[in-house]
């Protein structure tokens, strides 16, 4: 169950990550 977890926080802070750097093109 942590490793699941674990997974989510990973792609959560990818997909953050990759908001950023789209929004930070885009301005």
């Amino acid at each position: 169950m942590s490793q699941k977890y674990e997974l989510t926080s990973e792609i959560k802070k990818i997909k953050h990550a990759l908001t950023r750097n789209i929004t930070s093109l885009y301005r």
